[in-house]
């Protein structure tokens, strides 16, 4: 018992001299961290722009004139309305109708390029037909008679089937392309998009002026504008993160026996 006692002592006692001997020290230690970059690299992109333009001169498939006018529609108020068989005799409508091979082109367009002089006040719808087909020309069964020195185009029987037809087909926002009057349009030029249109009908209404041109021809030329698009490739850059490993030094503290203190 007492080589026990003796024993735990010695420790104990050995224990206290290590802990008293012990200071703390700050002391260099390298470490290992990581920081992110970017690199560039680049990808194939593929990309579409428009190709060559091609025009073709457009002669038309289907050409008609009646005594017809747009109903409720007035000088700079056009809207795709009716259209009525009582107009006076100085209002007359044409139909122009086109088969265009516009089908399988990225975007086709048609130019209408108006006459200079001559024409009076016009209005003018253009419709997509490819679903309808080409508006037949008006039968002849009718009669015009003069009222108070005015003269009127009189529907028989026969005419309403076309006429309601035609109506039909103009008024239809399905088929409508575009809409315009000479109050709202003053260019020379009319382009309306027809991608995708395989037959096209322009309806025209005009008041002409007999004392420079007494035709009620109000457009010079069509013209059918049409293009491909062209696939091409592309390298594009973007940045790539990676992980770049790296050292450093840095102060930590620890417990050092003081004699390690002392000669280091």
């Amino acid at each position: 018992m007492k080589k026990l006692s003796l024993f735990l002592s010695v420790i104990i006692a050995i224990c206290l001299v290590f802990s008293v001997s012990c200071v703390i020290k700050e002391v260099p230690v390298t470490e290992t961290y990581y920081e992110t970059e970017y690199r560039t690299e680049y990808r194939t992109e593929t990309y579409t722009e428009a190709g060559k333009e091609h025009r073709d001169v457009l002669t038309p498939k289907k050409v008609w004139c009646s005594s017809i006018y747009f109903k409720e529609w007035k000088w700079g108020e056009s809207s795709p309305s009716y259209l009525s068989q009582f107009p006076t005799s100085t209002v007359r409508s044409c139909y122009t109708g086109f088969e265009i091979s516009a089908v399988g082109h990225s975007k086709s367009q048609i130019r209408l390029t108006l006459i200079s002089t001559g024409t009076g006040p016009w209005i003018m719808g253009i419709y997509d037909l490819t679903k309808v087909g080409q508006i037949p020309s008006p039968p002849t069964h009718g009669e015009t008679v003069q009222r108070g020195g005015v003269w009127y185009f009189i529907l028989t029987p026969e005419y309403q089937p076309w006429f309601d037809n035609l109506n039909s087909v103009v008024s239809d926002p399905k088929n409508i392309l575009y809409f315009t009057d000479s109050d709202q349009y003053t260019s020379q030029e009319i382009i309306v998009n027809v991608t995708g249109v395989e037959e096209l009908g322009i309806i025209t209404t005009s008041v002409p002026n007999f004392a420079a041109d007494p035709t009620y021809a109000i457009v010079e030329k069509y013209q059918l504008i049409w293009f491909d698009e062209v696939t091409k490739e592309r390298q594009v850059p973007y940045q790539v993160p990676y992980q770049i490993e790296k050292q450093r030094t840095v102060t930590q503290t620890k417990k050092v026996p003081f004699w390690e203190a002392i000669f280091r």
